[in-house]
């Protein structure tokens, strides 16, 4: 560490210049300084941009099909962030090289034309000029070995962004496009009964279990039931005692099955609890309950089998509900159950309930089949002991047993909501059960009348991800390398603003204002060079008398001495001749700088 100096020393610049007091520098906080404010963001920049390579492929490499315009815009990003990776790491290196040229200068004497050269081999071309003048001249050095080992890097690292073009393919090959494939609600199969001829096992079969239509079911009974609903596609939500559900339609494309956005069918139901006795129904109970009793209607109206459903005593859900698409079309719902259309679908749901989910109040056991119970009515329970039945209703057990054996009571409130909510769940799942069901049996045909399938031509991205990622890291492991083998070349030496001439032109100035230093103004660098071709130039720091360090391009000869003489004769009580004799090269070194 150089001491500061003792008194100020000044160098004149030229006449009339002020006098400037010696600038304290400090080369590893000068380095880092070059660091973040030159090599980091360049690094970065180089990073950045190579990563948004790898996400333009990442975006078309899972596109399906790239047209003529994605396939246009591929070539133009990758072109375009492969630039700016070339442009990054070019900026890089170049910077790089400047500061090669401090050490280089400072390692050995050197003629102007050498100093010229090195001046100059930040650039490629300047590079090859340095390589080419001494190959030619026959005059091969480290500075040479140096300048060839960093034109080769440079033109590499510049160009190595090319090998991009290695990690990824555009394949074509030819494909078909299919058709969107819907349901064929036409299909006979679909409308092969009248609303006169069926009775309440055909029905309940149908709605729960329509493999009758000739398809065979490949999933076990275990997997349609309501607490796995969600494989069926079937969303649910409850508003207040009203329990909706939603399907969105299958579309077939190829042997892609997907799910309708627009083609969507909603059952809504709201379901009340009522009292039954004697063949009639009450709304808050019969005789001797403790709710007053009201008759609304006759049992018996209801008719099923070609027979009526008379006396018995128990409890019925009474449910409204409706059945209907998104936008209210009936194409597939016009004879909807049997005739039924989608706006009368409460009388199917009544039907249901009338024939498969009344509920007795005495205790019962799980009935599989349709059967008789206290003698007048037909009771149907779903259990997973019926195999015949994909979808069964396992929740049509809570409510029996919920009701089972004892009375509604107006203080149960509580109770007798559940109850309504559950079976408006059963009810609401019925019909789209059978909906479903007919939807993955039934005939396809196309969405678009008369579309067929077409032959084109499939242009895909197949991108090699560990070429791509070996690539990244290539780039960024051979900046890093570059920078810590220029950095330790560059340990000793005041490195020079690189971006600046006049910084360059400063300390040029010195020689070029020697008498030996011959040549017009109008000369170019090729006769300048002719003329000084016997002088011998290196860069380092000497220290003055007083102590502080100079940077210069000067030898130890008797142009310097002159030159020390004529700065330093302004010092009081010192001889011109001591002042030389305590000049001495020094290298480079923290210090006060003139």
């Amino acid at each position: 560490m150089a001491q500061e100096a003792s008194t100020v020393h000044a160098t004149r610049l030229d006449e009339g210049a002020e006098f400037l007091p010696p600038k304290e520098v400090r080369l590893r906080a000068r380095h880092w300084e070059i660091f973040h404010r030159n090599i980091l963001w360049r690094v970065v920049s180089s990073l950045v941009s190579a990563i948004l390579v790898l996400a333009t492929l990442y975006a078309f490499a899972g596109m399906e099909n790239v047209n003529t315009w994605e396939r246009r815009w591929f070539n133009m990003l990758t072109i375009f962030f492969s630039s700016l990776v070339s442009l990054s790491v070019g900026s890089l290196l170049g910077f790089l090289g400047g500061m090669m040229r401090w050490p280089l200068l400072a390692n050995r004497s050197h003629s102007p034309l050498g100093v010229d050269l090195v001046l100059g081999m930040q650039n490629p071309t300047g590079s090859l000029r340095l390589v080419a003048n001494h190959v030619s001249r026959r005059h091969w050095s480290v500075t040479t070995t140096v300048v060839l080992v960093y034109l080769l890097f440079n033109i590499v690292g510049r160009l190595s962004v090319a090998i991009f073009g290695l990690t990824y393919d555009l394949n074509e090959h030819d494909a078909v496009e299919y058709p969107v494939m819907v349901t064929d609600w036409s299909s006979g199969s679909w409308l092969n009964a009248s609303a006169e001829s069926f009775d309440i096992q055909r029905l309940v079969g149908r709605i729960t279990a329509p493999i009758e239509h000739g398809g065979d079911w490949i999933e076990a009974s275990e997997t349609k039931t309501k607490h796995n609903i969600s494989e069926q596609s079937i969303d649910g939500s409850v508003d207040g005692q009203t329990v909706t559900y939603s399907y969105s339609f299958k579309e077939a494309k190829g042997l892609e099955m997907l799910r309708s956005k627009e083609r969507v069918l909603r059952s809504s139901v709201k379901c009340v609890v009522r009292q039954v006795r004697n063949g009639k129904i009450y709304e808050h109970g019969a005789g001797d309950d403790k709710w007053s009793a009201e008759e609304l209607k006759d049992l018996t109206n209801v008719q099923l089998e070609r027979r009526n459903l008379t006396t018995a005593k128990g409890h019925l859900f009474e449910c409204e509900a409706c059945l209907a698409g998104l936008d209210g079309n009936s194409r597939y719902g016009t004879t909807l159950f049997y005739g039924l259309s989608a706006n009368r679908s409460h009388l199917a749901a009544s039907i249901l309930l009338n024939g498969g989910a009344l509920i007795p109040t005495s205790p019962i056991s799980r009935v599989t089949g349709v059967g008789r119970l206290s003698g007048n009515y037909s009771l149907k329970i779903y259990g997973p002991g019926d195999p015949d039945y994909p979808f069964y209703m396992d929740g049509m057990d809570e409510i029996i047993n919920m009701f089972s054996g004892s009375q509604l009571e107006k203080s149960d409130e509580a109770k007798v909501r559940e109850g309504e909510r559950r079976a408006a769940q059963i009810v609401a799942r019925l019909p789209m059960y059978h909906i479903i069901s007919a939807d993955m049996l039934l005939p396809k045909e196309p969405l678009t009348v008369g579309a067929s399938p077409r032959s084109y031509i499939q242009r895909t991205l197949e991108v090699k991800w560990d070429r791509a990622i070996a690539v990244l890291l290539a780039i960024f492991v051979g900046e890093l390398l570059a920078i810590s083998v220029v950095y330790y070349a560059c340990r000793k030496v005041l490195v020079r603003d690189h971006e600046s001439y006049l910084s360059i032109a400063r300390l040029l100035m010195e020689y070029l204002e020697q008498p030996e230093a011959k040549g017009r103004s109008v000369d170019t660098g090729r006769e300048l060079t002719e003329q000084m071709k016997h002088a011998k130039l290196r860069y380092k720091a000497v220290r003055t008398a007083d102590g502080a360090l100079r940077v210069t391009l000067l030898g130890q000869d008797e142009g310097a001495k002159e030159r020390l003489l004529n700065q330093d004769e302004g010092i009081v009580g010192l001889e011109s001749e001591d002042l030389l004799k305590r000049e001495t090269e020094v290298g480079f070194v923290d210090g006060a700088y003139n």
